[in-house]
């Protein structure tokens, strides 16, 4: 199955392994704790401010191995696109992207005051299920309607899945991908 997004390298860093509040007795991979069943309830700023300098210095790493900022696309799914909003605004070099798919915007109140001239100006591609039970569609889509305020080059799109990738969200995807990657 092809989608047409060009050649690129992935790099893909494991969450650590922890135990989630809402969850317990289940050590599983996570960027960050979730207290609650409602994901933006009592989130765990440690936990997210932690990982967001984790993915900062890989993404440091990766430049100074040649690769340009503006070449590096940062992104992930649900817990892993929660972290990529939250470091890629928050970064001092605009990236090339970042992608989002079935998450949200962690730490939403504090955008405004967070989020770099960087930030602002890297393109965003935000993508979710509009029968997602793990992320609520609504959660996602009140972050995508901050991030259309602080960032010109921000796309947003459903699809009707669930927790999951829809077929039209990868075509999408790599017209994304193609169109950052000039």
């Amino acid at each position: 199955m092809e989608f047409g997004a060009p050649v690129c390298r992935f790099v893909l860093p494991n969450a650590p392994v922890r135990e989630i509040s809402a969850h317990p007795g289940y050590p599983l991979r996570a960027w960050y704790d979730i207290r609650s069943d409602r994901i933006d309830e009592n989130e765990d700023q440690i936990g997210i401010t932690e990982s967001a300098r984790r993915v900062a210095k890989l993404i440091d790493e990766i430049a100074a191995q040649g690769v340009p900022y503006e070449r590096i696309v940062l992104g992930g799914f649900s817990q892993g696109a929660a972290i990529s909003l939250h470091a890629g605004l928050r970064l001092r070099r605009p990236l090339g992207g970042i992608v989002a798919l079935s998450g949200y915007l962690p730490l939403a109140t504090r955008l405004y005051g967070e989020a770099t001239d960087a930030g602002r100006r890297t393109p965003i591609f935000m993508a979710h299920g509009l029968f997602d039970d793990v992320v609520s569609p609504l959660v996602a889509e009140r972050g995508a309607s901050l991030l259309s305020e602080v960032n010109r080059s921000f796309l947003w799109r459903t699809y009707d899945v669930d927790h999951g990738l829809a077929r039209e969200e990868l075509a999408d995807l790599a017209a994304f991908l193609r169109n950052v990657a000039g």
